[in-house]
């Protein structure tokens, strides 16, 4: 436990020692909200709740998760301080859940910038907060599976523009599974049991129902599973690079 904590305490204070978290949190905050008021007309059309804010997370994110996680692993092997984890006493998955949290801290933090305005569209109407806290659980649902995507890419390549890149892609897919010409186009070509695979892996549809006001189980077993998954893929990367670099 002291190691993970050490691992936590040194990634977290990284992403502060550079400008990446404080612009991370400065531009998703003002572009999430500036989607919300201008493309959503949240203001316009007098709407008490969050939906046209919730909207346009998945894009956003395939974006900026892999802008902030894209130094995770990359860094390190960049700058020859993997040597320094490799020699601590601890585990290798204890230095990818380290990491991964330091990760996930940053968006929490992100996302808690955002509540001032959910405290905005209270007072300018009635809101099922219920709804609003289920979108915010699904939003950090989806900003985690990202930066699993992305810490498990990290660990391949020490070009961060090359994990950048590579991660949007993956991200990307994953959102564009529930698109309706996507669909359209798997059906097209492989039929309708291809279509019903492909939306099992739609981390949009979950997230809809998130923010909807459900918390289904299913979303809930998909993400952890996810996340596991890809975390489980750092890890093998992990594991053969250390393996070949010692």
């Amino acid at each position: 436990m002291n190691g993970l904590k050490a691992i936590f305490r040194r990634e977290f204070s990284a992403y502060f020692a550079t400008p990446l978290a404080y612009i991370f949190i400065a531009v998703f905050v003002a572009v999430s909200v500036l989607f919300a008021v201008h493309f959503g007309q949240i203001i316009e059309l007098n709407k008490a709740d969050l939906q046209s804010f919730f909207q346009f997370h998945p894009f956003l994110y395939v974006v900026f998760i892999p802008a902030l996680g894209m130094k995770i692993w990359s860094e390190d092997f960049k700058t020859g301080t993997y040597e320094i984890l490799f020699a601590l006493p601890v585990a290798n998955i204890t230095l990818i859940i380290g990491k991964y949290l330091a990760g996930l801290a940053v968006i929490a933090l992100t996302l808690l910038f955002c509540v001032p305005l959910w405290v905005a569209i209270n007072i300018l109407g009635n809101v099922d907060n219920g709804v609003v806290a289920a979108g915010f659980l699904g939003s950090f649902l989806m900003a985690a599976a990202f930066l699993a995507v992305t810490l498990a890419i990290s660990a391949i390549s020490n070009s961060q523009i090359v994990v950048f890149v590579l991660s949007c892609f993956v991200c990307f897919v994953f959102v564009a599974m529930g698109m309706p010409v996507v669909l359209n186009s798997i059906t097209l070509l492989f039929g309708e049991g291809a279509r019903c695979f492909a939306t099992i892996f739609s981390i949009a549809d979950y997230f809809d129902l998130f923010s909807r006001g459900f918390i289904p189980l299913n979303g809930i077993i998909f993400f952890i599973s996810f996340i596991a998954l890809w975390l489980g893929v750092g890890l093998v990367v992990i594991l053969g690079k250390r393996g070949v670099l010692q």
